[in-house]
């Protein structure tokens, strides 16, 4: 099972990798494609983000709900490789559309990656270890960013900017095919408590009794009947979403991807060109400030799974504190000046590093959070949720971005991004008031939705 996890991490940090490629290389992109400054902006960096959501965000919602039935493991490498794909044909783009729907493309994998991931190591750690499992998964995300910033940042410029869609292409299909062949599948529900490995040694079997390459051939008069499917996944959602933690956490998620939108896509071409530092020195700002949210991760992740054991709401106080928190150094680096000595590169870095680490206490204790509030039978499908607000965050920020740039100029508009974390910070901050509650009736809700499972399996 740690071989499990370890592979499934190093193809989460491959699909993140995938994320920032753009970025360094805006400008030039821009100038090969024949866009001018006010085209950069809009169609490289607000459209081609909304294309990962036009596919990323359906595919999130589908391969989340397969991942309550289906084998996880082997998702999880179609969806590496309907990613990985489009990035290899990348070398061969000469105009905007087809930058376009390539783009689009690899927004399955990003779509996909994370519900399958969590409800992969919700099987692998029980609810006393999942704030330090989603801190490695974090921490794989992020490493996984670092690489193909750099990548992009410094292969780009002195190779052409096709050139770094290849170098993290080619590794993902490689775990892909390792994925496919050679991990086992963890026990769904292995990790519940013991009042639940009953129900959840069932639901095993359920899903072992459902075919994953159904054969047309061997069952002639089968029929699917959408509505009784439409029926089941519209139940679950409804159960899901009364969860009054997990509404609070799908509502932070909008707001929360303004400002993410603003330093994946923008941030990194705004300081080489807007600021003049370069785009080895604005890559390498970026990667500090990516390293430093790995620190965050890993110490938040710790310093999470810490309170969560003597209060689980004070997880929701932290983290809320820390996203309002964050606001601070991240709009000193967006409105100072730079100056190309040693000294402010230097200092600026430093603040950079601070800004990683408290941005970052978020992600890796929401995640945990979500996962203890929810059983074993739903989480693909809850997580699924999860990342549709996160896409459409992403695909709808950097349009919002975009726009805003349009009206009030870079400047102004990236601090405006940046305050988006304020209203993200008071809604996870209101879940301290419902996580007791969330995690007291667990066992109560797994219960009844198990028994409606097999209700439903019967009437199949």
């Amino acid at each position: 099972m740690h071989v499990t996890f370890a592979v499934m991490c190093l193809g989460l940090a491959l699909v993140f990798a995938d994320q920032n490629l753009l970025a360094p290389n805006l400008t030039a992109i821009a100038n090969d494609l024949g866009l001018d400054e006010k085209e950069r902006d809009y169609k490289l960096g607000g459209q081609i983000a909304f294309a990962f959501f036009l596919l990323g965000a359906p595919a999130s919602v589908l391969i989340g709900s397969l991942a309550d039935y289906y084998s996880r493991t082997r998702l999880f490498a179609w969806t590496m490789l309907l990613g990985s794909c489009p990035n290899a044909l990348a070398i061969w783009v000469t105009t905007f559309r087809e930058l376009y729907w390539l783009r689009a493309l690899t927004g399955i994998a990003v779509g996909g990656a994370a519900p399958l991931t969590y409800s992969l190591s919700s099987d692998l750690f029980d609810s006393t270890e999942r704030t330090k499992m989603s801190a490695v998964t974090g921490l794989a995300m992020t490493l996984g960013v670092v690489f193909g910033q750099a990548t992009s940042g410094f292969l780009g410029e002195k190779y052409g900017w096709r050139v770094p869609f290849v170098v993290v292409a080619i590794p993902g299909m490689c775990v892909a095919i390792v994925l496919m062949f050679f991990v086992e599948e963890p026990k769904r529900g292995a990790m519940e408590s013991i009042e639940d490995e009953e129900h959840s040694q069932h639901h095993e079997s359920l899903v072992r009794s459902r075919p994953t390459t159904p054969s047309i051939a061997e069952r002639p008069s089968a029929r699917v009947d959408f509505g009784e499917q439409a029926k089941r996944f519209t139940h679950k959602l409804r159960g899901i979403v009364s969860v009054r933690t997990v509404a609070l956490f799908l509502a932070q998620g909008i707001s929360g991807c303004v400002p993410w939108s603003m330093i994946n896509t923008f941030f990194n071409d705004y300081l080489a060109q807007d600021k003049g530092l370069g785009v080895k020195h604005s890559t390498a700002l970026l990667v500090t400030f990516s390293v430093g949210g790995m620190v965050g991760t890993v110490g938040a992740g710790w310093y999470g799974q810490k309170l969560y054991n003597e209060e689980p709401q004070k997880v929701s106080i932290f983290m809320g504190v820390s996203a309002i928190v964050g606001v601070f150094p991240t709009a000193y680096l967006v409105l100072a000046d730079y100056r190309n000595s040693d000294f402010d590169i230097a200092t600026k870095g430093l603040i950079a590093f601070v800004a990683g680490i408290i941005v970052c206490c978020v992600g890796v204790n929401i995640r945990a959070v979500l996962l203890n509030v929810l059983h074993p039978i739903n989480r693909g499908t809850a997580f699924s949720l999860f990342m549709l607000t996160d896409d459409l965050g992403k695909g709808l920020g950097p349009l919002i971005v975009a726009l805003l740039v349009d009206m009030l100029g870079r400047e102004s508009a990236f601090f405006l991004s940046v305050l988006f974390w304020i209203p993200c910070g008071l809604l996870i901050g209101a879940s301290s008031y419902t996580v007791p509650h969330d995690l007291q009736t667990v066992s109560e809700r797994y219960q009844k939705d198990l028994a409606e499972e097999n209700r439903l399996s019967r009437t199949d």
